[in-house]
């Protein structure tokens, strides 16, 4: 029987980087800064930024 695709260990990466596609494509940009640690206490979120002028 195969496992779900959210329980294999490749899986919260690949959100991750379907995430970060979402926000680029509506216009945000990373910032290069670091925020606070994430629940898993490992990783950091990244700060995102998007110009309100057209």
């Amino acid at each position: 029987m195969p496992t779900p695709a959210d329980a294999s260990p490749a899986a919260p990466a690949a959100q991750a980087r379907n995430a970060w596609a979402l926000y680029q494509r509506n216009g945000f940009r990373d910032t290069g800064e670091l925020g606070d640690l994430m629940p898993d206490g490992v990783r950091r979120e990244h700060i995102m930024t998007k110009s309100l002028v057209a």
